[in-house]
């Protein structure tokens, strides 16, 4: 459905008529729509990135324990473009190439609901990679003062979205401060205008801090979903009978905004090679052992 200024809303039909279902494109995010995902810690974000791609593109769950998932499996697969902004063609591979071998290891211990044969590399018909080490803004300052306009960006980013179901942008680039709501209003207008276009749906991922930079803090609030994720908390480790040393590998996941289907917060473990895995530490002694990973320069 394209936005418009001034959108009249039928009262009586609405009272009457069921509206049409929500369509999903993962988690509470739905298509057409934009949503966030913020890291406080500071690792996690690239791979759960990864993570959800590979969830749309291949109908998998995300983050996959012994017997539940960060987030369920889509219901639908379709098209997705993973942009990784501001790394290294290298960096992207090398991150991938760790990810393709621990969902390797998922399949054979038969925590993802993969047909016989299943690999990673399937999901090459359906996810596009692409690394922009020096994106091109999707806004720039305006001739007037505190005025924003569209960036040459915009027209690379519309165009690659085009047919995307899921448009992962790791992270949101932008080349003004955080705290400036203006700049932020405008960056979101650009991506609901390119959403329209599209039809695709935007997850956005940026580290953050507390409390939220005044414009990052708009951002979560004009998007439709809102994903977080916080450190444990020495209270809650103690609470667990979680070692000092262990703590910080254990991380919660929330969801802050979101449809009805929206989950309870839920616990992630990052082992030693960063991956991330559902975990219960009420059952911390049998907790996820990270599982021996290749070296990258050794496929």
């Amino acid at each position: 459905m394209r936005r418009n200024d001034d959108t009249p809303i039928d009262w009586r039909e609405s009272c009457v008529t069921p509206p049409q279902a929500v369509d999903l494109v993962v988690g509470g995010l739905s298509a057409g729509e934009i949503g966030i995902f913020l890291n406080f810690t500071p690792s996690g974000r690239s791979w759960l990135a990864l993570s959800i791609a590979a969830a749309v593109a291949g109908g998998l769950p995300v983050a996959a324990g012994p017997s539940h998932a960060a987030i369920s499996a889509p219901k639908k697969i379709g098209s997705v473009l993973l942009v990784s902004a501001y790394n290294t063609p290298q960096h992207v591979h090398q991150s991938i190439f760790l990810f393709a071998h621990w969902l390797r290891r998922q399949y054979a211990s038969a925590k993802l609901p993969a047909p016989s044969g299943w690999d990673p590399k399937n999901l090459a018909s359906h996810l596009h990679v692409v690394s922009l080490r020096v994106p091109q803004p999707l806004i720039v300052p305006g001739p007037k003062h505190d005025e924003w306009i569209t960036g040459p960006g915009e027209t690379w980013l519309r165009r690659a979205a085009d047919g995307a179901r899921l448009t992962l942008l790791d992270p949101i680039w932008h080349d003004f401060d955080e705290h400036d709501p203006v700049a932020m209003a405008a960056l979101i207008n650009v991506l609901h205008h390119i959403a329209d276009k599209t039809g695709t749906a935007f997850l956005l991922t940026n580290q953050a801090v507390s409390p939220l930079p005044r414009g990052l803090a708009l951002l979560a609030e004009r998007s439709s979903w809102v994903l977080s994720l916080h450190p444990m908390t020495p209270k809650i480790a103690e609470h667990f009978k979680i070692q000092e040393s262990d703590r910080r590998r254990w991380l919660r996941l929330s969801e802050n905004k979101g449809t009805p289907t929206t989950r309870p917060d839920r616990w992630l473990y990052l082992d030693t090679k960063g991956a991330i895995s559902y975990a219960n530490p009420a059952t911390a002694t049998s907790k996820p052992i990270a599982g021996k990973l290749p070296h990258p320069t050794k496929p």
